[in-house]
């Protein structure tokens, strides 16, 4: 398959810090929400937990070799909140900070582009015990971390994503209780959604106040979610299921508003919802999705929402999530128009087992995927998509969360016994891709 990008297009990679970074209590870090999580009984599929992970801490300067073999241009990573700051006091973590730049020198060193996700799920455990994300306080504590954590490395780092996917901390982590930190009140959820959208918000209020040269975004997990039929309950069943999963969160700070169904899940929050509705429009520098799947909606009585999910029709992931490539071009159109505001694809990508054949790792399956969503995605910027970046989720195999070491993403192979990396039939696809796009260029 031929592509060809826009000049200035930015291939990457992602990894968030606790699926990667293991040395989870080492040099003054503190336990995070994944941290306490992990250790309960039943909440991790093969009973394990990110205690060390791909060992990234101690092999981050081989992970950045892989990506230079790569020849990807950009690697989004995340800060581990409570190894930089381990406790209330204020005082940084110089061990945690020092990982931190050492990572940040030798990715400029490699001229690859940073770009640093602020919050990708593990909460400081103390800050939960404070009530966490349903906490009147977590808005300035949030916006505080935020603001002094971009001090300590705005000199190496200019691109930043405030949180990563709220919507799915929200929804699993204090509605369904499925991730940490294992929390199912609905009312608990209600409280989580309304500081999420102040925490954001006022983060972006002062660091684009303090940082007017740096550029700073949200991102959020869109689905393209489909009807079951044509009858009208269940095409209203889906619209309700569409604007909880893709306008819960984009439309308040991106357009100004809150979605009604809001109103409808969280009634206890009705005045504090009616507060922020119309508040103005957030300036984003570019708006960060991830797409994974499509997900097909009946009406259902008493469901969530009134609504049921049908089972996958296509082609699944290891993950059974149903692949289209067209869904992902029909979100990046969806996002294009409704915001109109440059969009960054911060993560897509893939679960599948990968087979060893004569020392080589095998994924036909995720180097299929691989290929379909980069074209849906070329498709889409040729037909005037504003699409500036993508990140393949993810460099390395990891902690996914709770499935554990049991669902591989990686374009890069990780033999959890022994650290050793393989790069993948799908990372030399990718590989590839990065490279023909250069050499394009060059040709111009």
């Amino acid at each position: 398959m031929q592509y060809r990008f826009p000049s200035t297009f930015i291939f990457g990679v992602a990894t968030s810090s606790y699926q990667i970074e293991g040395a989870e209590f080492d040099d003054g870090a503190t336990a995070s929400i994944w941290s306490m999580f992990s250790r309960l009984d039943g909440t991790i599929s093969d009973h394990s937990t990110g205690l060390t992970a791909c060992d990234h801490y101690h092999r981050y300067n081989e992970d950045v070799a892989l990506m230079s073999e790569l020849g990807v241009q950009a690697y989004r990573f995340s800060l581990s909140w409570s190894r930089i700051w381990p406790d209330t006091s204020g005082v940084p973590n110089p061990d945690g900070v020092a990982f931190y730049r050492n990572l940040l020198i030798a990715l400029k060193d490699a001229g690859i582009r940073p770009v640093i996700t602020l919050f990708h799920w593990d909460l400081p455990l103390y800050l939960h015990e404070k009530g966490g994300w349903t906490s009147p306080h977590i808005p300035e504590e949030f916006a505080t971390y935020a603001e002094n954590t971009v001090a300590l490395f705005n000199d190496l780092c200019d691109e930043y994503i405030t949180l990563n996917e709220p919507w799915v901390f929200m929804h699993k982590g204090y509605l369904t209780g499925e991730h940490a930190p294992g929390i199912a009140d609905r009312k608990a959820t209600g409280h989580a959604y309304v500081n999420i959208l102040k925490s954001h918000r006022l983060a972006m209020q002062r660091l684009r106040a303090r940082y007017p040269e740096h550029r700073f975004s949200i991102a959020c997990n869109l689905a393209y979610v489909t009807s079951s039929s044509d009858r009208p309950a269940d095409l209203a069943a889906t619209q309700r299921q569409h604007a909880y999963q893709n306008e819960l969160f984009l439309d308040p700070w991106l357009l100004g508003r809150v979605p009604l169904v809001a109103y409808s899940l969280f009634p206890e929050q009705t005045t504090e919802l009616a507060k922020l509705d119309g508040s103005p429009p957030i300036q984003h520098n570019m708006v960060c999705i991830n797409y994974y799947s499509k997900c097909i909606i009946r009406h259902e009585t008493g469901g969530f929402l009134d609504s049921a999910f049908e089972d996958p029709r296509g082609p699944v992931t290891s993950m059974n999530w149903e692949v289209s490539s067209k869904g992902f071009a029909h979100i990046l159109r969806w996002v294009h128009d409704r915001y109109s505001t440059p969009i960054w694809v911060t993560e897509n990508g893939s679960a599948y087992p990968d087979t060893v054949v004569d020392g080589k790792i095998i994924d036909s399956e995720r180097t299929e995927y691989l290929q379909s969503h980069l074209g849906a995605l070329n498709d889409a910027i040729d037909d005037g998509v504003d699409v500036e970046a993508y990140f393949a989720w993810s460099l390395l195999d990891n902690f996914e969360w709770e499935c554990g070491y049991d669902r591989r993403f990686g374009l890069v192979h990780v033999d959890f016994e022994t650290q050793k990396r393989t790069i993948k039939q799908s990372g030399r696809l990718y590989s590839d891709v990065v490279r023909s796009q250069e050499s394009l260029i060059e040709k111009i």
